[in-house]
């Protein structure tokens, strides 16, 4: 595996369990996350948080809850 053939997945917790936690833990729900659609030049088209307090203490809890293992992106694409 190389750089061009791998992809990093996550495992337990997965992506969906992280997101339920950390909102569980600031006492909200997906649905109070209001998102900024990106600018049409943006190459990375997925919403942009717009409460900006949320974006730090999610990237803490990320770095810190979040466990990966490198796959190859066919293993991955197949998950």
């Amino acid at each position: 595996m190389g750089f061009d053939n791998s992809h990093s997945a996550y495992i337990q917790p997965t992506f969906d369990e992280l997101i339920s936690n950390f909102l569980a833990q600031s006492c909200q729900d997906i649905e109070s996350i209001d998102l900024e659609n990106p600018k049409p030049e943006d190459s990375d088209q997925r919403g942009i948080i717009k409460n900006t307090d949320l974006i730090k203490p999610w990237l803490d809890y990320h770095r810190i809850n979040a466990n990966f293992e490198l796959w190859s992106a066919e293993a991955n694409l197949k998950k």
